[in-house]
């Protein structure tokens, strides 16, 4: 006879050793992003909308570098929240998060599916909510 030992086995799990090698991952990250069509396109985008909103004849340098700042300050905040949550992630935490997003986008989904079907229903639903913020 089985037993509940038998249904539910014990999964043991194995750390992985990485090298660290910073210089390489730069490289490398640096030529994926660089051959990226949709990275060059936002950054073509990025320029043409700091010529569009300065007219300063430094605009363009100023608007790049505050980009730039907030990109690299953005990504910074990220490593470390991810270090943070790095004790976080069990394979159980994964696998709920996972579910749960993916509740989220069907959802989504539906209601983008919806308003594609019946886009005059809809207006109709957002033309009866009252204006909350008439001066």
């Amino acid at each position: 006879s089985r037993g509940l030992g038998d249904v539910y086995k014990r999964q043991e799990y194995y750390s992985v050793e990485t090298k660290k090698n910073h210089g390489g991952l730069f490289l490398k990250g640096f030529l994926l992003n660089f051959v990226n069509f949709g990275v060059l396109a936002a950054w073509i985008a990025t320029i043409i909308i700091a010529q569009a909103v300065t007219t300063h004849k430094n605009g363009v340098l100023l608007f790049l570098s505050t980009t730039m700042i907030t990109l690299f300050l953005t990504d910074l905040l990220k490593i470390f929240l991810a270090k943070k949550l790095k004790n976080n992630l069990t394979p159980r935490f994964i696998i709920k998060t996972k579910k749960w997003v993916s509740i989220l986008i069907i959802g989504f989904g539906v209601l983008l599916l919806i308003q594609g079907v019946f886009p005059d229903n809809i207006q109709e639903g957002i033309d009866n909510i009252p204006e909350t913020f008439e001066k």
